[in-house]
């Protein structure tokens, strides 16, 4: 981090070699399969090298850079929602990201999947893609939304359809 601060030569490229595979896993957990992934990432390390001097707890690096994946995301799905051109990814997209062993069957669990996620609240899809596509824990999630476990669980339980009784 201090390299990063002090704009050591080497330094972003080593950042950006270091967190591109998790920052993406975040952003096409959230949104999906998208063409417009690679340029989402690209503006993520972008604030992320801009802002890095606000980060304050060099151990808490990977989180704040999720936490500025997250919100980026969030933008991007609130303005498509807004313009209400949210699509849905064809078979044969999600067919190249498919795991080799899964074949098929996966490409059909993520469309389907995703078919549903496209319907909810921005917030609400979010909580539940953190949680059970990439299977972070309540507390990991709130900490990088930046919001309490109890909003954490209260967007999972409105996601799944769970409702508490008055």
């Amino acid at each position: 981090m201090l390299a990063l601060r002090a704009s050591h030569p080497g330094a972003a490229s080593a950042f950006i070699g270091r967190y591109i595979e998790h920052v993406k896993r975040v952003v096409v957990r959230v949104m999906n399969v998208d063409p417009e992934v690679e340029d989402i990432v690209h503006e993520i390390f972008l604030d992320a090298l801009r802002s890095i001097d606000r980060l304050k707890d060099p151990e808490a690096l990977k989180m704040w850079l999720t936490s500025i994946a997250l919100f980026k995301a969030r933008r991007v799905l609130r303005s498509r929602r807004r313009r209400s051109w949210l699509r849905i990814t064809a078979p044969d997209e999600l067919n190249r990201f498919a795991s080799a062993g899964g074949g098929s069957d996966v490409a059909e669990a993520m469309r389907c999947t995703y078919l549903v996620l496209n319907d909810l609240p921005t917030d609400e899809r979010i909580a539940f893609a953190l949680r059970f596509l990439d299977g972070m824990e309540l507390a990991e999630i709130a900490a990088v939304c930046r919001t309490s476990v109890a909003t954490i669980k209260r967007s999972i339980e409105v996601s799944v359809g769970i409702r508490r009784a008055p």
